[in-house]
């Protein structure tokens, strides 16, 4: 996360050295990042365009693994690449603000675009002063991908070359970065300036990302900006007054320049040692140990996702957990190890609409539940993060009772079972558990599927030619499916644990769940924006729709007719809806003015028995409108409060 103007303030300390025979450690969150806004930097300057024109998540694993293969190729040797898999409370006040920055860029991006553009076929770049190219105004402007980091790692984990190297550490990777450099020698490449500060040993040394150069012929050397802390600190005497660590306070707290910040560091280091403020500046940057090195969870995390991760590592009855409540800083309170928290990454989607993750909402509380149950001392709510516009968000959710799980995990089984069986082709099984959740939900909540219109949408202009825009019903439909999907990769991890930690408590129904999860996509292949309205187009002509709705209980004739959409594209689409709506509007009033001419024929006591008929007829329609699943099969029903407190 790094602290503010040190990079710069440093940059000119570095030394340009060629790379080659060198070996290195690699911060993997912050060369995930880079590599993204490097990848974007063609990207459109349309803000709604750059919802459809974000590098797909194959592509960025693609570019991450190629400068791998390029490092090899010139020589340097890579030993590790370390992923965060805990933040400690105390990042919880910058975490927070991120989380709130992103929240606002999303609601903006939804505030200020009504629809949302194709990418065109030859993307506007944006130029800097200097000439460089840089990521276009509306990339900048939306949240990253939601699952960026765990997308790159799975795929390095199917790479043979770079499958070994990959690590999710027990803390923050940086800080294990600089244990390794210090243990063992070499280069930290990095992008947070934390590392400087770092005691990385007397021959370690940083890079930053940014300062890293490829030749462009055979007979030019990759090089890197190389920052020395030992060199610096004896070119500036500074080896018994603080070091740099006194310097970047200076920097930070004062607001001073490289030169004043020496200064300062040397005449008042006996004053500033003993400042509070200097002791929480260092406890903020410097690294800690959160689990001890021979407990049996080090052995899953890897095969972790980050956020899985930390949400296991707070669960389990561990060190981090036991330890004792954060202390208050200056910067204000953060979250303490007693409060049990998922932070989920921030979707784009429609903010008008229900939070995209609140119809897998089931799944999580399963999750959630099965990893309390697998150790004493379960925790009975925990809160939730997926978006932020306050400093005080967050969704407190009640974390089910093992009774409860049993019954949730039957439940999922159940229908997982059955659409493998009704859905003839295994590509549309996880779009129909995704096209499940949005109408179980929806029928819960008394409201109109988005996918059956989606559906029915899709099959009724599939041999048009492809619209300009996208509606943002489209783009919260993906977000839905996306977090259906992860939710369900959330389970099938969470299981992984259990059988490993806790394997006898791994139930019949449990292992089977397991089974049905192994066949999940990977996240490079879950549906997008660009794709989606295909694939339901395929889903809807195969009868998924109807496989679906059969499950729920809920007859093709009550779910809603898809209004024509202002979004559809060519005129021609438009000039055939207009036509059509034109000829219902016209049979509507046909019908009206002849069950007029009708009524005016009828006795009294026949419009008496008309009125009861269609009365009775109105009743009908509307339960069936509103079915019901019962309340042992709905997970919803399951998990209210008036379930929880039979």
């Amino acid at each position: 996360m790094g602290v503010q103007g040190l990079y710069t303030a440093l940059k000119p300390f570095g030394v340009v050295t060629p790379l080659s025979g060198e070996t290195v450690v690699i911060d993997g969150p912050g060369l995930v990042h880079r590599m993204w806004e490097t990848s974007n930097k063609t990207q459109t300057n349309k803000m709604s365009s750059a919802i459809t024109c974000h590098i797909p998540y194959a592509s960025l694993g693609q570019t991450v693994i190629h400068w791998l293969d390029t490092l090899r190729a010139n020589n340097v040797n890579v030993r590790k690449i370390y992923f965060d898999g805990y933040l400690p409370p105390r990042k919880w006040d910058t975490r927070r603000q991120r989380l709130i920055q992103s929240s606002r860029q999303m609601k903006n991006a939804s505030f200020n675009t009504h629809v949302v553009h194709r990418p065109a076929q030859n993307p506007i770049v944006t130029t800097a002063s200097d000439g460089s190219q840089q990521p276009a105004p509306g990339v900048r402007s939306l949240p990253k991908h939601p699952f960026l980091v765990p997308a790159v790692i799975e795929q390095l984990r199917q790479s043979p070359d770079w499958r070994s190297k990959v690590q999710v550490v027990p803390g923050e990777a940086d800080a294990y970065c600089a244990q390794d450099v210090k243990k063992s020698g070499g280069i930290v490449m990095t992008s947070d300036s934390d590392l400087y500060i770092e005691d990385l040993g007397p021959t370690g040394a940083v890079v930053f990302f940014s300062g890293i150069y490829e030749r462009h012929s055979d007979l030019e050397a990759m090089t890197g900006e190389k920052f020395s802390r030992t060199a610096f600190e004896e070119k500036n005497e500074l080896t018994q007054c603080g070091g740099l660590p006194m310097v970047a306070y200076e920097l930070s707290v004062n607001k001073l320049s490289m030169k004043e910040a020496i200064q300062h560091a040397k005449m008042g280091y006996a004053q500033t040692l003993g400042r509070e403020s200097y002791q929480w500046f260092l406890e903020e940057h410097m690294s800690e140990e959160y689990i001890a090195a021979d407990h049996p969870v080090l052995a899953t995390l890897s095969n972790l996702d980050p956020r899985i991760s930390e949400f296991v590592i707070q669960s389990l009855n561990i060190e981090v957990v036991q330890s004792e409540p954060v202390k208050t800083s200056q910067r204000g309170t953060p979250r303490g190890p007693e409060e049990l928290s998922m932070f989920l990454p921030i979707m784009i989607e429609q903010h008008t609409r229900k939070s995209s993750w609140s119809m897998s909402e089931s799944v999580r509380q399963l999750a959630y539940g099965l990893i309390q149950s697998s150790e004493p001392g379960r925790r009975e709510q925990m809160i939730e993060y997926r978006t932020m516009d306050t400093l005080t968000g967050g969704r407190k959710l009640t974390i089910p009772p093992p009774y409860k799980v049993a019954t949730l995990c039957d439940t999922l089984l159940a229908t997982l079972e059955a659409l493998s069986r009704d859905i003839e082709t295994p590509g549309f099984r996880w779009i129909a558990f995704a096209v499940h959740q949005d109408m179980e939900w929806s029928i819960w909540e008394e409201k109109t599927p988005i996918s059956s219109t989606l559906i029915q949408n899709a099959v009724r202009y599939a041999e048009g030619p492809e619209p300009d825009t996208v509606s943002w019903a489209v783009v919260h439909f993906v977000a839905q499916a996306q977090a259906s999907l992860y939710s369900l990769r959330m389970l099938k991890q969470i299981l992984a644990v259990v059988a490993t930690l806790s394997p006898e408590k791994l139930t019949g129904p449990m292992q089977e769940l397991r089974e049905h999860l192994s066949t999940l996509p990977n996240i490079a292949e879950y549906p997008t924006v660009a794709s989606v309205e295909q694939t339901l187009a395929q889903f809807g002509e195969a009868g998924g729709l109807f496989v679906v709705s059969a499950l729920l209980g809920i007859p093709m004739q009550v779910l809603p007719k898809p209004p024509v959409t202002q979004t559809m594209g060519s005129r021609a689409q438009k000039a055939t809806a207009k036509a059509s709506n034109k000829r219902s509007l016209q049979d509507s009033k046909g019908q009206n003015e002849a069950l007029k001419q009708k009524k005016a024929r009828e006795s009294p006591a026949q419009a008496k028995r008309s009125l009861e008929v269609s009365e009775t007829r109105d009743e009908e329609i509307e339960k069936k409108k509103k079915p019901r699943r019962p309340l042992s099969l709905n997970p919803y029903a399951l998990l209210s409060e008036a379930a929880l407190e039979e």
